[in-house]
């Protein structure tokens, strides 16, 4: 029997009985990630509505989705976009020399190098002739490179020439919209404006002491580092950086892809039939089904039985096997069975799920010019403020009474509505 302090005899409590815990609670382990999808989140949005899931309203439904997930990354720090990233930097090279054809060669404005070869990203590199700055435009062969017209001597270049060749952009992750100081354990380069890095330039090379963020040349949508001095030894710079969630779309004017069956699953090898599974499905939900005619549904649909397990897909290796994230728990008993493939919708939803439903009713709301606007987007606005809350992992900074005005700001998108708690 229990005793206290003193050693004295403690009854049980009146629920529980002694020596066995009364409350048993399934460890974590076994508790599988929530992950919703494109589909999921759509669904969400018609229901409300008790909306059409066909014509002009699934169209307005899946919009109000993703407006509002594209807009979702700013309107707060969320811990789960936080990642880490990294930039190697690389010694400027000069081994060799150069010779320079400007037209009537093998290649018009051909840069040929002799006793050494060029990086296979030379791309993100420029070179010094003369003291002169160069773009490179196309890498032909490891000896071979081309240069950008308009940026590149306007005569021939003898054989045996010097040349310092540099790297002027290092890319950042795909994913990022804004981050931290880069560090390097024995420096920190100051951060500036591009405009600021452009007027330090002189070619130098060295230890870097500044760095600027710009457009990423050639690459659509991306962002790259610059440095100044340009780096003339190889260097690692780590950084954290909150990320965009990855993007969402349909596929062929689906929300998900379901053409065919699974035919069989090995390890974590899945293969199908009548199915044309393609790259683009690569990083989407796989949901496995029990019914040989009718798909997978979400956790809380009721036109069809849910689905019994699902895994993030991660390689398509022909039209009919790609390999999952993990192995699954009853591979054999999706034989011939129909499933789903569907875009995860890429937030951590214990805390922000249901806030990013409200949004989007209100999105749509709005969008379809209903009269409850006001109120869906007051209700979203509110929720918003206490995923906020939901999304501080520190208990102590969690407590109510240590709120601040920075927490009030509503989502643009549904008007300059204060909603206290």
């Amino acid at each position: 029997m229990p005793t206290s302090n003193d050693g004295s005899a403690v009854s049980p409590l009146p629920s529980q009985t002694a020596g066995v815990d009364y409350r048993p609670v399934k460890p974590y382990a076994g508790r599988p990630i929530r992950i919703y999808t494109f589909q999921d989140a759509v669904n969400a949005v018609l229901d409300h509505f008790d909306a059409k899931t066909i014509g002009k309203g699934l169209k307005l439904a899946a919009r109000a989705v993703s407006d509002v997930y594209d807009l979702f990354p700013t309107l707060h720090e969320w811990s789960y976009l936080n990642r880490r990233g990294r930039i190697s930097t690389v010694a400027n090279q000069d081994d060799g020399t150069v010779a320079f054809d400007l037209t009537g060669g093998v290649n018009e404005r051909q840069l040929t190098l002799t006793g050494a070869t060029w990086p296979s990203d030379v791309r993100d590199y420029r070179i010094v002739i003369a003291n002169v700055e160069y773009d490179i435009e196309s890498r032909v062969s490891s000896t071979v490179v081309t240069l950008v017209p308009g940026k590149c001597p306007t005569a021939d270049v003898a054989s045996g020439t010097a040349y310092n060749l540099y790297r002027v952009e290092y890319p950042l992750p795909i994913d990022f919209r804004r981050g931290s100081e880069l560090d390097a354990d024995d420096e920190w380069p100051e951060q500036v404006s591009p405009d600021e890095l452009t007027e330090s330039r002189d070619y130098c090379f060295g230890s870097p002491r500044r760095y600027a963020i710009r457009g990423a040349t050639g690459r659509y949508g991306s962002l790259a580092v610059e440095f100044y001095p340009y780096p003339n030894t190889a260097r690692t710079y780590d950084f954290s950086y909150t990320a965009t969630p990855r993007p969402i779309s349909n596929f062929t004017g689906a929300l998900q892809y379901s053409t065919g069956t699974i035919s069989g699953v090995s390890g974590n090898v899945v293969t199908g039939t009548g199915t044309a599974w393609t790259d683009r499905m690569i990083g989407s939900v796989i949901r496995f089904g029990t019914s040989a005619t009718d798909l997978p549904e979400g956790e809380l649909e009721f036109d069809a039985a849910p689905y019994a397990e699902q895994r993030i897909v991660m390689d398509v290796t022909s039209a009919t096997e790609l390999l999952l994230d993990a192995e699954l728990v009853s591979p054999s008993a999706y034989s011939s069975k129909k499933y789903t493939i569907g875009d995860p919708i890429d937030i951590e939803a214990d805390a922000t799920w249901q806030c990013f439903l409200k949004l989007a009713v209100a999105d749509y709301a709005g969008k379809t010019q209903r009269k409850d606007f006001p109120l869906l987007r007051q209700i979203a606005n509110q929720l918003l403020d206490e995923a906020k809350w939901a999304d501080v992992r520190t208990r102590g900074l969690a407590r109510k009474d240590n709120r601040n005005a920075d927490f009030y700001y509503p989502w643009p998108g549904l008007g300059n509505v204060n909603v206290t708690p």
